[in-house]
Parts: structure tokens; sequence; C-alpha cells
């Protein structure tokens, strides 16, 4: 748990010191006119606790099998407020989250930039309930808990993942999509 942590806390630090930070650049649409606002790096969890869902998937993808989005979600104890995730990464500009995510004009805070410089990529799971984004969970460089997504893709409760075990002892298992 500790060393989770500290990847967690390394990670942030990374983030700010990199460059990607909350950005207002009008290319993000931040400051424009907006119909909704949403902070990337918010941390609220109206859905559940992001750590739980780590571990959920940690421990499923521990032997290969086919699962949905919901069930990871709700056996890490999340509620089913959501009908939708949409896969933000870095250089993922507002128009391709508002297209993706079906939220025209709205406003996305933090949206990762990307840039040659820097080695890692980031991402975020949002997750979405019909016109409002509930909560974003971001993944580390190192640990993301799904592979084979591209930016802006949309994975709904009934998305079936393929686990995808670790392939030593010091590496993590994720999702792919399923087929």
């Amino acid at each position: 748990m500790g060393i989770k942590l500290i990847t967690a806390v390394v990670a942030t630090a990374m983030l700010v010191l990199t460059g990607c930070t909350v950005s207002s650049a009008p290319r993000n649409g931040v400051g424009e006119n907006c119909t909704g606002m949403f902070e990337l790096a918010s941390n609220p969890q109206p859905l559940g606790s992001p750590a739980r869902l780590e571990q959920t998937v940690r421990t499923k993808a521990t032997a290969p099998g086919t699962v949905s989005l919901g069930v990871l979600t709700a056996e890490a104890g999340w509620n089913d407020g959501w009908d939708r995730m949409v896969v933000v990464q870095s250089g993922m500009t507002r128009e391709t989250m508002n297209s993706a995510s079906g939220l025209a004009g709205y406003c996305w805070r933090g949206l990762p930039v990307f840039s040659s410089d820097d080695p890692f990529h980031y991402e975020y799971y949002v997750f979405i309930l019909d016109s409002a984004p509930k909560q974003a969970v971001p993944a580390i460089p190192s640990g993301k808990l799904f592979s084979n997504v591209r930016r802006g893709d949309v994975l709904r409760p009934d998305t079936l993942l393929q686990a995808v075990p670790p392939a030593g002892a010091r590496q993590s298992g994720y999702f792919v999509p399923a087929g």
C-alpha cells in the first residue's frame, strides 16, 4: 500500500513538473462560453473510490477471463451512476472530448497536453451520466488499468474486457477491450 501511495505522489509531482497541469488555454475551451465545466484533476468520488477500482482491476486481471466494465466497477463498490467512460489521453482537445462524451459546449479543465519532451503519456478515465461528467480517475503512466484504448474511446457498462495477467512478479495485470 505504501508503494502505491508513493507512486501516486511521484506521478502527481511529475504532472506538475512537466507542465501537465491545469491549463486555461483557449484551445482546451477553458474561459470560453461553456455549457458546463469539469476539472479532470478534481478529487470528488461520487461513484466510488479510484483505489478500490484499481485494486479490483489488478485482482481480476491476475487470471485470464472476460468481464464487463460494469461488473468491475460494481465489484469495486461503485454505484451505477454512470453510463459511459471516455478515455482521455495526452493531446486530447476540447472538441474531441466533447464529441466522444456527447457533451457539446462543455469545458474540460486540465486536459493533459502532449509534449515531445515528456516521455509519459497521461491518461484519465472520465465517467459520465447522461449530460454530466461524474468522476475522473487518473491513470499513472506505468500503471494503466486499460490498454489498447485510444484517445476518445468510449466504454459502456456492458463493454466486455479481456484480462491480461501480469507477465512478471513486479508487473500488474490490466484489461483490453475483448474481441
